[in-house]
């Protein structure tokens, strides 16, 4: 029902009149006026929303139907039934003392018939286009959000495309937004609008005409410089998508036959041009949200411009170049920050913001995190010593002239963006510089850096902050650098170049940097151990055993076990500098001592990078003076036992020039005995200049691929050819240089570097005293952080197999088995008797039989939720990524990598014996052993035979022992340990906290007996005994039934006894 009302809450129509009217279907006493029509039944839920000049739609939810198109007036036909719709109606406005006439039949609102549509809500603006939403059934989502824009009857707002979608797979329909990497070569896009548009045949036999969309001449794709792309667009098909439910024009490109085919690698923007219209005959219009629609264009003379390809609604999008090679000319090279330049009038502080020094961490399933520095550049543009025009006047770099903080963005495997960037500092007073990330398999990160942090007792210190997988801070800013006092030279010490690397399995990361003053001779490397939780492991440590001279530069890698590696430069090469490393367990104890990495030793060797794999084979890079001319880029291989796989060998190709600031990414994919190895980037001068482009002399960014041995990789959709070095920055002119890169566990990997977008041509003062007091034009790069994602099909090396199942046999004689779970089959860490096995990249089951000899099985869960099952000779791990199943073994080690991991342990028919803690739980029986580590679950099951006996020992916090003659557990939430059907069973509350014991009895007689400090049940024939311990509360329960008896011992102070 409704009702009208004057401003002033006067009914508009005198008493009190139906709002709506429920119409039974009869079509010899139809209700005029009635909002329902047709269906009997539930009508629910009104919303109601009025136009400026009184006009009104009213939307519900309830069975109902529209008129039928072909004969609106007819009572006995009907359109579009649906019991369970959204519907609308619209209604005039009329004189307040008479009915409002109904201006349209009613009209469903979903166009998904399937589910229950319900709780529409109406919106109207006060020209009268409504907008109704509602939530229900629909495609892609069966308890989702819908809406539906209206015009009004006399239709006068044109058409809005909403957004594009590519068809990924057979029936798939990716969304892609503005900026969106389309992961391989599409054919065809589909462009949804909001209502249905012109299609008519009025050009040349019968062709698309002027405003169809189906005209591919009101098309245009723009690329990334700005360039139109000519004869692209091969034909447009306009339709209604029952599978997406929503008008749809599929944009088919050309291939180089002239066919349809496949849209190039680069980056573009689609247009659909304003000359577009609907079927009203109204054009395509311009909404906000689009950041590349531009709406209808005109030129000075207020004349549409039509066919410029700039002219309507954009969608920008990228064919990302996930082969390695140069880029496509279509490309444009991806934006990671944004770049702001303020200035702020003549009198006024401004601000330039620019930014560099990135750094990128990449995990197993490919999400990153990419950190920078923040500049802010302050201008000043008061006291000028000249005149002129506002417009005109410079503007002066002011003193102090910075102020830096460190920012950090997520993304996804997909390269969108995940969430806002962050401010990592807490602290921003002073420099924050130097920034360093890295990333467990779990998305948990942390970032590291440099600077200023007197709050925190240093002002020149290592600083960090961690982060979890979404983003949000654990903890805060915390020093990691103990030493801030004066050094050896009696200045204040300073703290710098840091590096970090972390566990992928359980997020322990360690830390490395430069200390000047610390270690007796200026510079020197230290570094200090973390735990998952942020928790130190011990102190700081010099890493470096020689200290003449300076040691500095360094950098760190961590394998999926927790060992590490650090290498540096260091002064006490032959001549100059020269690159060292120091290998370290994951206890932190050294593996050898330090070695020289360099084979050359003429000139400098310096800045060195590093990679590991989860195996813990290793390649470090550096910058040497030995290529002819100028600096190039060195590399050295090594396996997991720390020696030299073939020699130092050059990276870059190109040796004119200087070739610098290299880093490097490894992937931990083993196939076939294959390791799809790593890339190494660097920066090169005068290198990247395009062959239409005069010589710009300045630095651009530079890869080379290789296997694990060193071999160069050879991708079959590149050529049959090794690859070699290529450019990474689509953009030449200006430098791009300070480039870091890292890679997931398949080895997709994505290069990060500084590059300048723009300049400002600005003035400095000149210095005091200067005879020539003008101001000194200055030019000011204003750096961006950029990125390129590349996606070598590294399993294009595979081989034929297609097994699910790695199985491994061990010997007659004593064997050791060991598995570290990952995401994918590549992160995994498998070795038998310490020789790590290839493991193809479709394996999901690893099967090992000890045969022969005392065996001995060591599991590491993953990040994931682990569970494990063992038995005295035979055990299974699995999670949602992996099964792992042993058998003829005598000892299996299980231990929780992170998650919420459960562990069952069964008994032998012998005697057996378990003791049961929080951190370590442990059932050995006679020729076998069982360990579980850092499980939260442990279960423990006596059902073989034997006397076994049980041994639970609490935690520091609450704990609750649980116990009767069938099953006893010992819980304080966090943990949960659970002995069942064992005959003997005890529980020791030694760790603190207040414990409290519970005993319940059984069907038999049963004793209970209690001091201050013990408590026991049992029963009569000795079938179970049951004790605890320490508690600070006992209580027992007497319901089973049987004839109990109790016995309490006071203690020797006051005690009180009640009975009822």
């Amino acid at each position: 029902f409704f009702s009208r009302f004057l401003a002033d809450g006067t009914a508009m129509q005198v008493g009190a009149g139906p709002v709506n009217t429920i119409i039974i279907f009869d079509p010899e006493n139809p209700v005029p006026g009635g909002i329902q029509q047709y269906f009997s039944g539930p009508q629910v839920n009104p919303s109601v929303a009025i136009a400026a000049n009184g006009d009104f739609l009213i939307t519900w939810n309830g069975s109902g139907a529209e008129h039928d198109a072909l004969n609106p007036a007819a009572f006995d036909t009907v359109a579009n039934p649906d019991s369970a719709g959204v519907w609308g109606k619209w209604f005039h406005a009329t004189d307040p003392v008479a009915a409002p006439v109904v201006a349209s039949g009613q009209i469903r609102m979903n166009m998904t018939a399937a589910g229950v549509q319900q709780f529409g809500s109406v919106a109207m603006t006060p020209d009268g286009d409504a907008f109704v939403a509602w939530m229900g059934a629909g495609v892609g989502d069966q308890h989702g959000i819908f809406a539906r824009s209206l015009k009004t009857t006399g239709d006068s707002v044109g058409p809005m495309a909403t957004e594009i979608r590519y068809e990924s797979s057979p029936g798939v329909f990716q969304f892609v937004g503005d900026g969106d990497n389309i992961f391989g070569n599409p054919q065809t896009l589909l462009v949804v609008f909001d209502e249905e548009l012109n299609t008519d045949g009025t050009g040349s036999g019968g062709s698309p005409g002027l405003n169809s969309v189906e005209n591919t001449a009101n098309w245009a794709l723009v690329d990334g410089q700005g360039d139109q792309v000519s004869g692209v667009i091969h034909d447009v098909v306009f339709y209604f998508d029952t599978r997406l439910n929503k008008w749809v024009a599929a944009v088919t490109f050309t291939g180089p036959d002239g066919d349809p085919g496949a849209l190039t690698n680069g980056t573009y923007t689609l247009f659909a041009s304003s000359q577009i219209q609907d079927v009203a005959g109204n054009s395509l219009r311009m909404v906000g949200y689009r950041p590349n629609a531009t709406g209808r264009r005109f030129d000075e003379e207020a004349f549409e411009l039509i066919y410029d390809p700039a002219n309507g609604f954009g969608f920008q999008f990228t064919v990302n170049n996930t082969f390695p090679g140069d880029p496509s000319p279509h490309d444009v090279d991806q934006l990671v920050s944004t770049v702001g330049v303020v200035v702020v009038g003549q009198d006024d502080i401004g601000m330039i913001n620019y930014q560099e020094g990135p750094d990128v961490a990449r995990n197993a399933h490919g999400d990153y995190v990419v950190v920078w520095v923040e500049y802010s550049q302050v201008i000043d543009a008061t006291d000028m010593p000249f005149e002129g025009d506002e417009d005109d006047l410079p503007i002066i770099l002011a003193v102090p002239p910075l102020s830096t903080n460190i920012m950090a963005q997520r993304f996804g495997a997909d390269g969108r963006e995940r969430g806002e960037a962050i401010l990592v500092n807490t602290l921003t007073v002073g420099m924050q510089t130097e920034p360093a990330v890295a990333i467990d398999d779990a998305g948990n990160f942390v970032v590291v850096w440099s600077g200023d942090g007197f709050e925190l007792g240093d002002e020149s210190g290592i600083f960090g902050q961690r982060f979890d997988a979404d983003g949000g801070r654990l903890g805060g800013q915390f020093r990691i650098n103990q030493f801030t006092t004066s050094g050896v030279y009696g200045v204040n010490t300073e703290q710098d170049e840091p590096a970090v690397a972390m566990n992928p399995n359980n997020g322990d990361f360690v830390v490395s940097w430069t200390s000047f003053g610390q270690d007796g001779s200026m510079d020197g490397v230290y570094a200090r151990r973390y735990s998952g939780n942020g928790s130190a492991q011990g102190n700081e440590f010099l890493v470096n055993a020689t200290t003449v001279g300076a040691q500095g530069n360094s950098g760190v890698a961590m394998d999926g076990l927790g060992n590490f590696v650090v290498t540096w430069q260091s002064e006490h090469d032959t001549s100059g500098l020269g690159v060292y490393a120091q290998r370290f367990s994951n206890t932190g104890t050294r593996l050898g001592g330090e070695f020289r990495v360099n084979t050359y030793r003429n000139g400098d060797q310096d800045s060195p990078a590093v990679a590991m794999d989860r195996q813990g084979n290793f390649v470090i890079v550096w910058a040497s003076w030995q290529d002819g001319s100028g600096y190039g880029v060195y590399g050295q291989i090594y396996n997991a036992a720390g020696t030299t796989v073939g020699g130092e060998f050059r990276v870059n190709q190109t040796t004119v020039h200087d070739q610098f600031q290299p880093d490097v990414a490894m992937t931990s994919t083993l196939v076939d005995g294959q390791n799809y190895g790593f890339v190494v980037t660097w920066t090169s001068f005068n290198q990247d200049s395009l062959p239409n482009e005069p010589n710009h002399r300045d630095y651009g960014i530079f890869a080379r691929m290789y296997n694990l041995n060193g071999t160069d990789f050879i991708h079959s959709g590149v050529g049959p050819a090794a690859i070699g070095e290529f450019r990474v920055n689509a953009q030449t002119m200006s430098n791009q240089y300070a480039s870091a890169v890292s890679m997931d566990a398949d080895g997709h990997y994505v290069v990060v570097w500084a590059g300048v977008s723009s300049t400002v041509d600005t003035f400095e003062l000149p210095p005091e005293g200067a005879e020539n007091d003008d101001p000194i034009p200055v030019t000011i790069d204003i750096t961006a952080i950029y990125s390129r994602y590349i996606d070598p099909p590294v399993q294009e090396g595979a081989g034929a197999t297609t097994s699910t199942e790695l199985v491994l046999t061990g010997t007659s004689g004593n064997d050791l088995f060991e598995f570290v779970g990952g995401p994918v089959a590549g992160a995994w860490i498998v070795k038998l008797n310490g020789v790590v096995q290839s493991v193809p990249s479709t394996t999901t089951a690893v099967r090992f039989d000890g045969l022969g000899g005392t065996d001995t099985v060591v599991f590491t869960g993953s990040a994931a939720d682990d569970s494990v099952e063992l038995w005295p000779t035979r055990g299974v791990l699995s999670s949602i990524n992996y099964t792992v199943t042993v058998e003829n073994v005598e000892s299996i080690t299980a231990s929780g990598g992170g998650g919420n991991d459960a562990a069952i342990l069964h008994d032998s028919a012998g005697d057996d014996a378990f003791t049961g803690r929080k951190a370590q739980s442990s059932l050995t029986g006679a020729g076998f052993n069982l360990v579980a580590n850092a499980f939260e679950t442990v279960e423990v099951r006596s059902e073989a035979g034997g006397y076994d006996q049980a041994s639970l020992y609490d935690a520091a916090g609450d704990d609750t022992f649980t116990a009767s003659h069938q099953s006893a557990k010992l819980t304080d939430g966090d943990y949960t340990i659970v002995a069942k059907s064992f005959d003997n069973v005890k529980a020791y509350a030694t760790a603190g906290g207040l414990d409290t014991a519970n005993f319940s009895d059984s069907s038999g007689n049963d004793r209970f007996e209690s001091t201050a400090g013990y408590a026991q049940l049992r029963d009569d024939q000795s079938t179970y005994y049951l004790y605890a311990e320490g508690f600070d509360r006992m209580v027992v329960a007497s319901t089973a039934g049987g004839s109990d008896t109790a016995k309490m011992y006071g203690s020797s102070g006051n005690d009180t006894f009640k009975a009822d």
